[in-house]
């Protein structure tokens, strides 16, 4: 659903620029389409991802306060704990700045930004005999960090 509904809006994107400009009428039904679709995509679901043998969450400036309720309750239902110490938002509702904790087990990580542009989180290795417990960082460098731990003997 997520992908149709991502696909919708860049054709409706695109083609409220391909408009002339007697066809303003026809534009502005497209951008209110748009705006329309907007509030029901769930950032939270990108957000999360639950694999075979890890958990990965991002936090990012597309998150508002629903979305971190929402990837806190989800977590908690897998058995994994999450609490914000810190959270900054944007006039518009967005997710500016974060501070979290985070344990599984007996394991743990935190991590804190104040730009969310770039996306940090967190990669919980939910598998029993699995090499590591925890990683936390930026986006890119955990998911990184996750596979070289996965290819070690």
């Amino acid at each position: 659903m997520n992908k149709l509904l991502k696909h919708f809006q860049q054709f409706m994107i695109s083609a409220t620029f391909t408009f002339h400009k007697n066809n303003m009428k026809i534009l502005k039904i497209s951008i209110i389409a748009v705006f329309a679709i907007l509030p029901f995509t769930n950032f939270a679901q990108q957000a999360i991802n639950f694999e075979s043998g890890y958990t990965e969450v991002f936090f990012s400036n597309k998150l508002d306060i629903n979305d971190l309720a929402k990837i806190e309750t989800d977590l908690s239902e897998k058995g994994i704990n999450l609490n914000y110490n810190y959270l900054k938002f944007a006039k518009d509702g967005k997710l500016v700045a974060i501070e979290y904790h985070v344990t599984a087990g007996k394991v743990g990580a935190a991590d804190k930004t104040e730009d969310t542009n770039v996306a940090i989180g967190f990669i919980v290795n939910t598998d029993p005999h699995g090499k590591y417990g925890i990683i936390a960082g930026q986006k890119e460098s955990i998911q990184k960090r996750r596979i070289e731990l996965e290819k070690k003997n």
